[in-house]
């Protein structure tokens, strides 16, 4: 995960003034974005332990994806990769816990952390998925590195932070403290994250890894992973436009 330890170094943006009305409807939309980034985060930096596996089975969350998979805004790829959550849960019901825990974890292995060849995808590192597209990996490193430095990130996992769970913490972390600045009126702040978040969103997560989903959509035959894949793919989608249009609403140019 993430935390934050130093000063922030982000984009200067022109000031707007912003009605109460507008703050609350940023706010929310904040709020529901942040828990998509926590879902993302938590999905792709750990293996599903049985608490998990427990709440994806519930009740709560099979009406949620039914729910979601058939809005009619929805975006056809988080539709489908919805469905296929669902389809693989409806599967689960008949077996234990530990069963189904067991077998996304084996299935995690494989698909995020690069055993060995030939057993999965290249492991999720955006210096190596960049590196393939002709981008030096040490110059990509660097890169990352110096942004979360600009941000005064720490990382307190042990992982390189080009890591694709630990890049959608960072997106995590930075609409939490959107959230926060919208909720004491810090419209300044706010938009200088959302700033922020397009940045991060459009120089990293874009360039890498929708093609990495690709790939991890291919080389697995659990729908569960299927799933999350098609819906990582679309929702980057989303949300860069979604980070576009409230950028534009407040008439900041990047």
């Amino acid at each position: 995960m993430v935390e934050k330890g130093g000063r922030n170094i982000i984009l200067i943006t022109k000031q707007k003034d912003f009605s109460a009305s507008q703050t609350q409807i940023s706010c929310e939309l904040a709020q529901a974005r942040l828990v998509v980034y926590q879902l993302l985060s938590s999905g792709y930096c750990q293996s599903p332990d049985i608490d998990t596996v427990r709440k994806l089975l519930s009740n709560q969350m099979i009406n949620l994806m039914m729910h979601l998979s058939t809005k009619k805004q929805t975006n056809n790829q988080v539709s489908e990769g919805l469905k296929l959550i669902n389809e693989f849960v409806q599967q689960s019901l008949k077996l234990e816990l530990n069963e189904v825990q067991t077998l996304l974890a084996v299935e995690y292995t494989k698909l995020l952390r690069g055993l060995k060849p030939g057993y999965g995808p290249q492991p999720p590192y955006e210096s190596i998925y960049r590196s393939i597209n002709k981008q030096p990996s040490q110059k990509i490193l660097r890169e990352i590195r110096s942004f979360y430095t600009q941000l005064g990130v720490s990382l307190t996992l042990k992982d390189q932070p080009d890591f694709i769970g630990l890049e959608f913490d960072l997106m995590r972390y930075l609409i939490e403290k959107e959230v926060e600045a919208w909720e004491k009126n810090q419209v300044d702040e706010a938009v200088r994250s959302l700033q922020t978040q397009w940045e991060f969103l459009n120089k990293h997560l874009a360039c890498w890894v929708p093609e990495f989903c690709k790939i991890m959509y291919d080389h697995t035959c659990e729908k569960y992973y299927k799933g999350l894949a098609l819906i990582t793919i679309g929702y980057i989608a989303d949300d860069l436009l979604q980070l576009k249009n409230e950028l534009e609403s407040a008439k900041f140019s990047f």
